[in-house]
């Protein structure tokens, strides 16, 4: 809601909003946080209100910064735990098509877990720098959920051991 005083433009939101809004279509989303005392009072009158309107409405709690970047960075580094996925397939591959029958099988898988440990130490750096973590708990946790992530794909690709 604005209140125009003149012919400016109405002003919009950054980052792709009209986007990201798309999942809070339906009713009122307020997201709120401890900022001041005051906030409360202010959303359950917002609420309230909205009841009486008979518009559905919704508060979504944002306790810390953290709350509000954990979700955006588990999808995202969900997403780059794929990407890591493909590049070992390529790098097995390779493997297999070009050198396995000139070095052997032994020296390949040794040649193959070098390239490997680059490859893969190339793609994190550049993960790094393009979603940088805010803390150790978040690496911990991205961790975590690659490990998790490879250890489902492992026994439900059937991967003999």
């Amino acid at each position: 809601m604005v209140v125009k005083f003149d012919d400016t433009p109405l002003p919009t939101l950054s980052n792709n909003w009209d986007k990201k809004s798309e999942q809070y279509a339906q009713g009122l989303t307020v997201f709120r946080s401890d900022q001041c005392p005051y906030i409360d009072d202010a959303v359950k009158t917002v609420v309230d209100t909205a009841k009486k309107l008979g518009i559905e409405s919704r508060v979504v709690e944002l306790k810390t910064c953290e709350d509000v970047r954990i979700k955006q960075m588990i999808i995202r580094y969900a997403f780059a735990w794929l990407i890591l996925v493909v590049a070992a397939i390529i790098n097995g591959a390779i493997r297999e098509g070009v050198y396995k029958n000139h070095l052997g099988e032994l020296r390949a898988h040794q040649v193959s877990t070098l390239t490997g440990i680059i490859l893969f130490g190339v793609i994190v750096w550049g993960l790094s720098r393009l979603w940088p973590l805010a803390s150790a708990k978040q690496a911990w946790t991205v961790g975590c959920i690659w490990l998790a992530m490879t250890i489902a794909f492992e026994f439900l690709s059937g991967t003999k051991w």
